[in-house]
């Protein structure tokens, strides 16, 4: 059949009435039927009707069925249908004659793998039957394909319980009737660090494994498991996301020790040491969580614990203890404890470990004893003490004292036994008094002297070396003659009460005079031997003559001390004014040449009370010590300056040359607020010291002492300073010029923070675990770490820099600007440029052996990176830049992880496999990639342009 045929109808034709009537004669009678093509009815898609032209709303993966019914007046007819779906799926299917329906089958079902991103599907159906197959029917929906979510996110944790950075791996699985959707798995740790983020292929949909790892740094403080919660996302529609959780339990791993204890004395050597003296002990720990705080508590055997010194960077302590007795065998122990800081206080985790024992010999030192005079001495009653140097003060209380007394008739005989005596001097002659002074463990000292006394009135008291003469009121102008008692060459004269002449002069330099002059105005003359004077009561004047001589000094009103001959000392030890208060002195207004003068060489050096005190000093003293509590002392040139106890405030003169100050027990401060100081030597000793300069210094010694002590340089510090911080953690600030730099820093962790400017040469030194920090200008820095993790971090900037690093694991930190950094490294060496400001014009790495590491966050116009032996990584953070880049790795599985921008690349992997991950965001514009040996890996997920 066709659209329109011709049948031929044959004729008959009879009569009414007639039943077997003739037939009229045949005929041709053409009749033309043409075809009719299939009208479609009623259409459902999924039981709703839709009308043509209309809309169809389906999920995708959710099958669209599609049945309706169509007419056609050909009874006879044989219809096709034929379906495009309008995302490349065609069906055609043929029904049986007679069929006016269709539908109900899997040739009229479609799910649709994917929603549409250009708009909605169209959704074409053609209906034919077998007269026109060429001109069907045609009739159009629109389909709209929703996107459906990924759901049912099942999340696995392997294992679910782990110690302190362990691997745990996470893997899932998921649904997404979306079968051409890609997705993206996120996965948030629940500990604050970056998410892990998987990108999956379109019908994927498990995830993890080895490709989704993490080791967490820290246990929770309560106990309690992290949630790791996954999101997974369609990748082109981040909002169309399902999520699952898992939880993982981080237990506490308690640290390890790291060698042994290392137990050496105070200037560093080893071997047995004395009571008294300074012990150090360092060590070093390790912990597998970077978080971990730590404290440190050293068990000295002999009862006492003291808390070390921690250093977090590099996990090293440090402890100083003076033992106070002797030990044969002192076990020394340290106990690492983990923990962390909640509210600047450390709380522990629980986990800890003790170190073997180091066993420390302490050998017992006997006490050094001398005779001195106490206040409010008469005649018939006399007062002495034993003045005792016993360095175990734990033999302090258990000293034993013996007085004795030769009158030259029938040898010693017994004073006391405590440790101050009181006799009568006027039934004694001129004795010689001895006094032993033992400790507990054998060790003793003895002292003598010949006691030459005098009355409670005005007299003359001259000694010799062969006798002495006493005239005046009380002594009736009677002569004393060796015969009559014994002699020494220590010789004590108290002069008592009255204004008294203590003469001596003619004492020559084997000989000690011992001079107190007593209650009124006094007059002491020192003679050519290191003298010892007690200028206390009364207006006294003490001329020291030669020698080198100390001056203990009890300000009441006005002292006066005369002594142009040796290096004197002027020791106000004994200041006392019952309020806790210390004295002021300035050794820069001593005068030495013209006429002592009372007016011009008075210092009041305290007002306690409301009153006055007076010393006026004239002559040569080279040393002056500060008085139990807060002293302001003030250095001259060639002096050395010993705060002694208390926090002391100490200064130095306008054009002071060669000084030494240091600083002594407690906390103590040095100010140079003056110019042209010249070759200053500062020692901080015991406590926080501070040094603060504001003026101007040509040439600097900074030992810092024990603790933690600062260099604060606000003015100008020409020639070369040399910063050795000793002990403690050591800070050198300096937001003025230092000429050339000498940067020691000693033990523990030190710190340069460099805000001014180093004008010719920068030499750090390093040592053991230093911090170098930079934020001004170096013209010069040669810096070599040696052992220890040291670190450079420059804020300003840097003309030409030499980085050797030394042992072990060293950091160059760049926020700044470095025109040309050469960087050697060694062993375990870490170079990091960061901070997005950070500029460096020409970078050549060799880290050598070690894994090394540079991490460039700033800006690197040309970078050569040859990592050296080991493992070794260049990472080019996010938003960092690199110019120019030559990769050669060297040794080891050396790794290139751009995120960031690289101009030019060209990678040279070395031996071993070697990876170049160029990041998702990251920018590559040229690329040479030849791997060399191993197997080599380029994993893209960026650009590459070329």
């Amino acid at each position: 059949m066709t659209a329109a045929d011709v049948y031929a109808i044959g004729v008959t034709v009879r009569d009414a009435g007639s039943l077997t009537g003739t037939s009229s004669p045949s005929g041709l009678l053409l009749v033309e039927v043409a075809n009719e093509k299939p009208t479609v009815g009623a259409v459902k898609f999924n039981g709703v009707v839709v009308t043509a032209g209309g809309t169809v709303t389906v999920s995708e993966g959710t099958p669209l069925e599609l049945e309706g019914l169509f007419t056609d007046a050909g009874l006879l007819d044989k219809h096709t249908v034929r379906l495009d779906w309008g995302d490349g799926t065609k069906s055609t299917t043929v029904l049986s004659v007679g069929a006016r329906t269709f539908g109900g089958n899997a040739a009229f079902s479609h799910s649709y793998p994917n929603n549409s991103t250009s708009g909605p599907y169209v959704l074409t159906a053609e209906f034919w039957d077998d007269d026109q197959p060429a001109e069907p029917t045609t009739v159009k929906w629109n389909v709209s394909v929703a996107d459906v979510a990924p759901a049912a996110v099942v999340v696995n944790a392997v294992p679910a319980t782990v110690g302190e950075m362990s691997l745990v791996a996470i893997s899932g699985t998921f649904v997404d009737p979306g079968m051409e959707d890609a997705h993206q798995v996120r996965v948030i740790w629940g500990d604050g660090t970056p998410d892990s983020i998987l990108n999956l292929d379109p019908g994927v949909l498990s995830f993890g494994g080895s490709t989704l790892t993490h080791a967490y740094a820290d246990n929770k403080s309560d106990g309690s498991a992290y949630t790791v919660q996954v999101i997974v996302s369609d990748l082109a529609d981040a909002t169309s996301q399902g999520q699952g959780t898992a939880s993982v339990t981080v237990q506490n791993v308690s640290p390890t020790m790291v060698g042994g204890l290392v137990v050496k004395r105070e200037n560093g050597t080893s071997g047995t040491v004395n009571e008294g003296d300074l012990v150090v002990v360092t060590g070093a720990f390790a912990d597998v969580s970077p978080a971990d705080r730590h404290r440190v508590v050293i068990s000295w055997g002999d009862g006492s614990t003291t808390e070390a010194s921690v250093n977090a960077a590099d996990r090293t302590f440090s402890a100083r203890y003076r033992y106070r007795d002797n030990f044969a065998a002192a076990a020394i122990r340290a106990t690492v404890t983990d923990g962390r800081i909640v509210s600047g206080a450390f709380v522990a985790d629980g986990g800890s470990v003790t170190s073997a024992a180091v066993t420390q010999r302490v050998d017992n030192v006997a006490p050094a004893a001398q005779i001195a005079p106490r206040l409010g001495s008469t005649p018939t009653n006399t007062l002495l003490t034993a003045d005792v140097i016993e360095p175990g003060l734990d033999d302090v209380p258990l000293l034993t004292y013996l007085w004795e007394v030769n009158t030259g008739v029938g040898g010693y005989t017994t004073l006391a036994t405590t440790k101050n005596v009181t006799f009568n001097s006027t039934l004694l002659g001129t004795p010689l008094i001895r006094l032993t002074v033992s400790d507990d463990d054998g060790g003793l000292d003895q002292y003598e002297v010949v006691g030459v006394f005098g009355t409670d009135s005005a007299e003359t008291i001259s000694v010799t070396s062969t006798g002495f003469s006493r005239t005046g009121a009380g002594a009736g102008g009677i002569g004393l003659v060796p015969g009559e008692g014994l002699w020494s060459t220590q010789i004590l004269v108290l002069g008592f009460g009255g204004a008294d002449l203590l003469d001596a002069s003619a004492l020559t330099s084997g000989y000690t005079a011992i001079l107190d002059g007593g209650q009124q105005q006094d007059y002491l003359l020192g003679g050519a031997g290191a003298d010892l004077f007690y200028p206390n009561d009364g207006n006294d004047t003490v001329d020291g003559g030669e020698g080198s001589d100390s001056y203990f000094l009890k300000p009441n009103s006005v002292l006066t001390v005369i002594d142009t001959s040796g290096d004197n000392v002027l020791d106000f030890s004994l200041a006392e004014f019952g309020n806790s208060s210390g004295i002021s002195f300035d050794l820069t207004k001593i005068r030495s040449s013209g006429a002592p003068s009372p007016t011009l060489d008075a210092q009041t050096v305290s007002t306690a009370g409301g009153v006055s005190h007076v010393v006026a000093a004239y002559g040569t003293f080279s040393a002056v010590t500060g008085s139990a509590y807060s002293d302001s002392l003030t250095a001259a040139s060639g002096s050395v300056v010993d705060g002694g106890g208390g926090k002391d405030r100490l200064y130095v003169g306008t054009g002071t040359t060669n000084a030494t100050v240091s600083g002594g027990a407690d906390d103590d401060i040095l100010y140079t607020t003056v110019t042209g100081i010249t070759n200053l030597t500062f020692s901080g000793d015991d406590g926080f010291d501070i040094l603060r300069n504001t003026g101007s210094i040509s040439g600097l010694n900074f030992g810092g002492g024990a603790d933690d002590d600062i260099l604060e340089n606000v003015g100008s510090i020409l020639g070369t300073l040399n910063f050795g911080g000793d002990d403690g953690v050591d800070v050198l600030t300096n937001t003025g010029m230092i000429g050339t730099l000498v940067f020691g820093g000693g033990a523990d962790d030190d710190i340069f923070v460099n805000n001014g400017t180093v004008e010719t040469r920068l030499s750090f030194g390093g040592d053991d675990d230093i911090l170098l920090r930079g934020a001004g200008t170096v013209e010069t820095l040669v810096f070599g770490g040696d052992a220890g993790a040291d670190i450079f971090a420059n804020l300003g900037t840097i003309t030409s820099l030499t980085f050797a690093g030394g042992a072990d694991d060293d950091v160059f930190v760049n926020v700044g600007t470095s025109t040309s950094l050469n960087f050697g490294g060694s062993a375990d060496v870490l170079l990091s440029n960061s901070g997005f400001v950070g500029t460096i014009g020409t970078l050549v790495f060799s880290g050598d052996d070690g894994a090394d590491i540079l991490r460039n966050f700033g800006s690197l116009g040309t970078l050569n990176f040859r990592g050296g032996a080991d493992d070794d990584l260049l990472r080019n953070y996010a938003g960092a830049t690199v110019t120019s880049l030559v990769f050669g790795g060297d040794d080891g599985a050396d790794t290139l992880w751009n995120q960031g921008g690289l101009t030019a690349l060209t990678f040279r992997g070395g031996a071993d496999d070697d990876v170049l991950l160029n990041s998702a965001g990251a920018t590559l514009g040229t690329l040479t990639f030849g791997g060399d040996d191993g197997s080599d890996l380029l994993q893209n997920f960026g650009t590459v342009s070329t």
